[in-house]
């Protein structure tokens, strides 16, 4: 909508609105704020049909989610040719299940249509309002919510020097080429007047050329802004506007370069904000030439950035520095995990020797140039979410705090190079240039985007790191395609297809043989991606993928072709679908820990057994697994792969049938129960006897109260206390928590005390 310039015109604009009284109750300075913002960034603005677009995909996605459960990837911004192709096909798959829905993907042409409908609606409700406005209160408003509106063009921002970008080179070009000193709303007009028209055929070349007019606000100086308009004399005459006007508007619209709203994110932001809006009224009200000052279109330390993953996909970044110590990383210093840090985040395991040889060699010869502005992930400076968490670069990171506390030359040459962008580094103690994200993404989508970026990176993943990473691939949909436990498989060939259509082309190339078909490389990473989707245990992951030993071998076999079912086991249970004691995961993983630590120390498995050596979960539900495993009461014979394979196919399966809703008859099975049925169907009726022995409630209470069974739950505590420092224990029954080391300490005074009083009384028996 037209803003006002002048003091005559917002007069004329009073003048007008007490001509028409019976258009309705003046609506205020708020309202009219509110809807000339609105307008303004779903009309006016160069991005206003992207913002809608996306907008309405948004809309479209939240619906999916409340009736599916399933979060469905956007298209409308993606880098990815075939986002919208692949997120129609996961709504598709989901339609077919559900026919029922009245819920429709929609197509270009109807995304266009409710895109416009968002653009015609706000302009509507802008006009409505200001044909009501009746006092200087509801005129300030509107100037108001327009004038914030216009500052979130990315033309206007591209236009007042915010920040340089690839676009902005392009449009300094366009208009040198030109020959004019075009003001940055008239290019506004000429990216989005064809789009206005369209909307609201009312929308005429005056009301354009009255927006150029009115364009101190947002960005653009009016120095200029006559000569500008030549080119809007030349879209009246000949129907179209020059190329050069074209071509800029059709790069920023596809680029999308500059983040829409920087000033509200950081407090110094929104001060610059409201004292260039402030200094533009002043300026209005005197009727001097509207001028924003300097600090409205940057921040000391903030400019504007875009960076790529592996995958293509951009988001937007603000380069800002900041504290080192401020950040959120995977690891302390000391390269131990930090508990802050969300472990879905970080694919990469930074204890191992050969991260910690990169750390010591980045801070040992720092190159301040490879980690400054960068439109690779995994190149640059760090990129930081906006909560404070670095979301690509952690070794980065580690390796500059390992700088500033090792002093010397390297964190100097790092503060100099930050000096030499024209940062202010003064005051800081360890100064770092991040990239911060300003583009919002989702749970599912970050994770992605991280995934994307620590894949790309120049230090290969080990294996078990990179399992872990792809599992996150696996989504749902994906994994209910899979048709039985052989990959290559032609039936599979859907499964391995959107699989391999979610890793870099870069990655690709390995994994397929000459006829397009899976490799063996191939073969092998998709099943150790299975195999972290469903058990996720990283050590025992690496040893399952790595070890040599037949035994292992052969039980790593058996959890390879039973994934899938235990991971749609496991993914009932956290949705609720069926109790949560069916995931057995953990008794599974201490049953594979016992056959790898008797072949470890040169021990039968039977004598762990029997000693009950096994912690971290129900020890008898461990034991029956690890007995599972072994063909003979000495367990010394492997079942053999195909038969464990069945074994734990059966049991994720029956577990799948016990839905964890109302029941008519009894209550849900337990665990134990699945076990015990699960082994007699498999011909183990010698361990379902064993089971309907050990896995009673008598048997559980007994076993419980056995003296042996506290001292092992004593000892699992001891190792878990020397492996990891901080561990709180849930106390239950609204109690709240303390640290594992106040309870171990109390334990070991409790006993020491009564060892104590033994002495005593025994002393006391002898001398009588």
């Amino acid at each position: 909508m037209p803003m006002l310039v002048d003091d005559q015109q917002m007069r004329s604009a009073l003048q007008l609105a007490a001509r028409s009284p019976f258009e309705g109750v003046d609506p205020g300075f708020v309202e009219r704020l509110q809807s000339d913002w609105t307008a303004m960034r779903e009309f006016s603005n160069s991005n206003a049909g992207h913002r809608n677009a996306l907008a309405t995909q948004n809309d479209f996605q939240v619906r999916f989610f409340k009736e599916s459960g399933q979060r469905l990837p956007g298209w409308v911004d993606s880098m990815n040719a075939n986002a919208m192709e692949m997120a129609q096909k996961q709504f598709d798959a989901w339609k077919e299940q559900h026919p029922d829905s009245d819920l429709a993907f929609p197509t270009p042409e109807q995304l266009a249509q409710q895109s416009d409908e968002r653009g015609r609606s706000a302009r509507a409700g802008s006009e409505a309002l200001a044909r009501r406005s009746t006092s200087l209160s509801s005129a300030v408003g509107g100037f108001l919510g327009a004038a914030a509106g216009a500052m979130t063009d990315p033309v206007n921002l591209l236009a007042s020097g915010f920040g340089a970008s690839a676009s902005a080179g392009i449009l300094r070009t366009a208009l040198t080429e030109a020959g004019i000193n075009m003001a940055s709303e008239a290019l506004v007009q000429g990216a989005t007047f064809d789009r206005k028209s369209r909307i609201d055929p009312t929308f005429a070349l005056d009301d354009a050329l009255m927006e150029v007019g009115a364009a101190g606000v947002g960005g653009a100086v009016l120095g200029g802004g006559i000569k500008g308009l030549a080119n809007l004399w030349h879209r009246a005459k000949t129907g179209e506007w020059p190329r050069h006007v074209r071509d800029t508007a059709s790069v920023l619209t596809r680029e999308a370069a500059v983040p829409e709203n920087r000033f509200a994110k950081s407090v110094q932001g929104e001060s610059a904000h409201r004292a260039a809006l402030a200094k533009a009224i002043d300026d209005l009200t005197a009727s001097r030439p509207v001028e924003l000052p300097p600090e409205a279109f940057a921040q000391a330390n903030a400019r504007p950035g875009r960076v790529y993953d592996a995958d293509g996909n951009s988001i937007g970044v603000r380069y800002e520095v900041v504290d080192a110590n401020s950040l959120v990383t995977s690891h302390g210093d000391d390269l131990t995990p930090n508990p802050a840090f969300p472990p879905e985040l970080q694919p990469r395991d930074r204890s191992r020797a050969l991260s910690q040889d990169q750390i010591a060699g980045i801070a040992a010869n720092l190159q301040p140039e490879r980690l400054g502005f960068s439109p690779q992930a995994e190149s640059g400076a760090p990129i930081v979410g906006p909560d404070g968490i670095v979301e690509s670069g952690n070794g980065r990171v580690l390796a500059l705090r390992r700088a500033y506390n090792q002093g010397g030359v390297s964190a100097d040459n790092y503060r100099n190079f930050l000096r030499s962008q024209n940062f202010d580094v003064e005051g800081m103690s360890n100064p770092v240039l991040i990239a911060r994200r300003v583009t919002d993404l989702e749970d599912t989508a970050r994770v992605g985007f991280v995934t994307a970026a620590n894949r790309s990176t120049a230090m290969r993943l080990g294996a078990t790191e990179q399992a872990l990473s792809d599992a996150r691939l696996i989504d749902t949909a994906l994994l209910d395609s899979l048709d039985g436990p052989d990959i290559r498989a032609a039936g599979n060939q859907t499964f391995a297809r959107g699989f391999m259509s979610k890793l870099p082309r870069s990655e690709q190339g390995s994994l397929v043989d000459k006829d397009g078909f899976l490799s063996q490389d191939g073969e092998r990473r998709i099943t150790a991606a299975l195999m972290g989707r469903a058990y996720g245990e990283p050590v025992l992951l690496g040893r399952a993928l790595e070890d040599t030993d037949n035994n292992v071998k052969s039980i790593a076999g058996a959890l390879a072709d039973s994934s899938a079912p235990w991971s749609k086991m496991r993914d009932a249970v956290s949705r609720g679908e069926i109790p949560a004691g069916m995931d057995i995961t953990d008794d599974l993983m201490n049953a594979v820990r016992l056959v790898m630590k008797a072949r470890d120390e040169g021990r039968t498995v039977k004598d762990l057994v029997n000693q009950a050596e096994m912690f971290g979960g129900p020890d008898e539900l461990s034991k029956i697994i690890a007995r599972a495993m072994f063909s003979d009461m000495d367990l010394r014979r492997p079942v053999g792969r195909a038969r464990l394979s069945e074994f734990l196919r059966d049991y994720a399966d029956e577990a799948m049938k016990n839905d964890a809703g109302p029941r008519l008859f009894g209550e849900a099975l337990g665990a134990g129960d699945i076990l015990k049925s699960s082994l007699e169907r498999v011909g183990r009726n010698d361990l379902m006897r064993v089971a309907e022995e050990r896995l009673t409630p008598e048997a559980v209470e007994k076993l419980a109260d056995d003296p042996l069974t506290a001292e092992a739950a004593i000892m699992d505590a001891q190792r878990l206390r020397a492996e990891r420092s901080g561990i709180m224990v849930d106390l239950g029954d609204g109690l709240g928590e303390r640290s594992l080391d106040d309870i171990l300490d109390e334990a070991d005074d409790e006993l020491a005390a009564a060892k104590e009083i033994e002495a005593c009384t025994i002393g006391r028996d002898q001398t009588q």
